[in-house]
């Protein structure tokens, strides 16, 4: 399945909600308009290069 649209977003605030998820201090939930699935799409794999220089440390 593909996203063809960029999906509306929402912040999550609700502190119940946030405490299933350990050290979070928000959510994000995604809402797609819209699917497309793809048939005989190639599938996405990466090989890790290395960490960014601009993380913190």
């Amino acid at each position: 399945m593909n996203i063809s649209n960029p999906p509306k977003a929402r912040i999550v605030w609700e502190p119940e909600a946030i405490a299933a998820f350990p050290g979070a201090e928000r959510l994000v939930t995604f809402i797609p308009e819209e699917l497309i699935e793809t048939e005989f799409a190639p599938t996405l794999s990466w090989n890790f290069a290395s960490y960014s220089p601009h993380n913190p440390e």
